[in-house]
């Protein structure tokens, strides 16, 4: 009995430590930001948007499925033979970006200062498309072994390079290059320290039997991570088309807002996931132990996320006043039916390690791909109502895609759905009742009329009693209940 407590206490010490390092990189990142704005123009945050969107692509290629595989995987020839593919991918991906922006300034294309910038900053960050890869393979090599604070000491280090990097070459006169010099300098310290955390860095590439294999798994997981990116940005670029640039910064506000909440819980999540969900899943004696290491998983991931997405959906308005200003209010409501979406699509921090681990990784990309067709036709329905109906499309996207996920679950996962539905009841009902409260404090009070600090202080009050006393009951009825009897189990 001890062992599991101490071993229950180091995951939760580890999901601490991850989840402050989100919350510390977010706020770092956010603190660039604004010191950024005081320096260069809208046009300027416009180019670099644009030239990272198309550096991240870029990554999505080059990353393929190599993390995901070292993570799946003990053997030390297996990681060297990762090394070798990511360093490759990496390499040609990089080299034919930077051909490209090299190019563009060469032949004189790039005629006005703005296209000069882009060709700049994109040759810039080559290097994150080059180095990134193989910095995410060591990354996996941690995450398998469980070292998980070492892997939360490093992030914290290299976001904090990235932030001084990038302070210090605005603060020089550096300009737009000064962001790209950022992120630069976090995949230097993210290579450099997860190389050294995990004594790995050997190269191996004969092995084509193993290589068939591996690239066999990474193209189920490429597959989904394309969709992904695919569907991360084209909504932002046909909302520029069809409104105008205001338009999209009210958008861009209500994603980044509603994707920040989410990274915080998404991001420790999926170490631990992957980390709790494999040694559960090589581990089991007998029955089905993944089973219940998914409930268990996924009911702590729900109860930490779903209450944070709620009290955003409705206490948007207060929110995006205390962090933008009143000027950005009008992206509030997009705000609230965003961060609902993302509270939908929570199920995918469970469903894709449950897929790998089955030997099943194609199903991420078939569920990411019928997800992502649903999505662009709720989005084209939405399009002509205006902004609020295209923020309203992904919640309705959401929704229509969760059964379906859910059902593959069961099916191809093995994961039993009652356990895991009855799990999360007790903060779905703790959501219904906050919800229900804060509606009322609307109706029947000054609520509103209050400063919006105190607004959000009163609703994350009514939140953090509601939660608790409906996890209280739901665990006292639970205890007291008659356990089952082996006689009452289904044959």
């Amino acid at each position: 009995m001890k062992p599991r407590i101490v071993s229950l206490f180091d995951r939760l010490l580890d999901a601490a430590g991850l989840a402050g390092v989100r919350v510390v990189a977010q706020l770092l990142q956010f603190l660039l930001f604004l010191f950024a704005a005081r320096i260069l123009s809208t046009a300027d945050f416009g180019l670099f948007s644009l030239a990272f969107a198309v550096t991240a692509g870029m990554t999505v290629l080059a990353e393929a499925g190599w993390r995901e595989y070292a993570i799946c995987h003990d053997d030390p020839a297996v990681d060297a033979q990762l090394n070798a593919l990511s360093l490759l991918s990496g390499s040609v991906l990089g080299g034919v970006m930077l051909a490209g922006a090299l190019g563009v300034w060469a032949s004189g294309m790039a005629v006005s200062p703005a296209q000069q910038a882009f060709a700049g900053m994109a040759a810039m960050l080559a290097v994150w498309v080059w180095l990134r890869p193989l910095a995410m393979v060591q990354v996996g090599i941690l995450t398998r072994r469980g070292q998980l604070r070492s892997l939360a000491g490093l992030q914290l280090a290299a976001e904090c390079g990235a932030f001084l990097a990038g302070v210090a070459a605005l603060a020089s006169g550096w300009g737009l290059k000064a962001l790209a010099l950022g992120k630069i300098a976090l995949i230097l310290v993210e290579l450099g320290g997860a190389s050294l955390l995990a004594r790995s860095f050997r190269f191996h590439w004969s092995d084509a039997d193993r290589r068939k294999d591996i690239l066999s798994f990474a193209r189920g997981i490429l597959g989904a991570r394309i969709i992904q990116f695919v569907q991360g940005n084209y909504a932002t670029l046909v909302v520029g088309l069809v409104y105008n640039p205001a338009a999209v910064g009210l958008y861009r506000a209500g994603v980044r807002l509603a994707g920040t909440a989410q990274e915080v819980i998404r991001e420790p999540a999926k170490f631990i996931g992957w980390s709790s969900l494999r040694a559960a899943h090589a581990g089991g004696a007998g029955g089905n132990p993944l089973d219940a290491a998914a409930t268990r998983f996924f009911a702590l991931t729900f109860a930490l996320a779903a209450p944070l997405l709620t009290a955003l959906a409705l206490c948007a308005e207060p929110v995006v006043k205390v962090l933008l200003g009143a000027k950005w209010a009008e992206s509030a409501p997009l705000l609230s039916l965003l961060a609902l979406a993302a509270m939908l699509r929570l199920i995918m921090v469970v469903f894709e390690p449950v897929m790998a681990l089955r030997g099943k990784p194609e199903r991420v990309r078939q569920m990411a791909s019928w997800g992502f067709l649903i999505a662009v036709v709720c989005f084209v329905a939405a399009l002509p109502f205006g902004l609020e109906a295209v923020a309203l499309s992904e919640l309705v996207a959401a929704a229509l895609i969760l059964p379906v996920i859910l059902k593959c679950l069961e099916r191809d996962g093995g994961i039993s759905l009652r356990p895991m539905l009855l799990a999360v009841a007790p903060t779905v009902l703790g959501c219904a009742l906050f919800a229900a409260t804060i509606m009322l404090l609307r109706w029947e009070s000054d609520y509103l009329t209050w400063s919006p600090i105190l607004q959000i202080a009163v609703a994350l009050a009514v939140l953090a009693v509601l939660q608790s006393s409906t996890l209280f009951l739901f665990h006292r009825v639970q205890s007291r209940a008659p356990s089952l009897k082996p006689k009452d189990l289904p044959a």
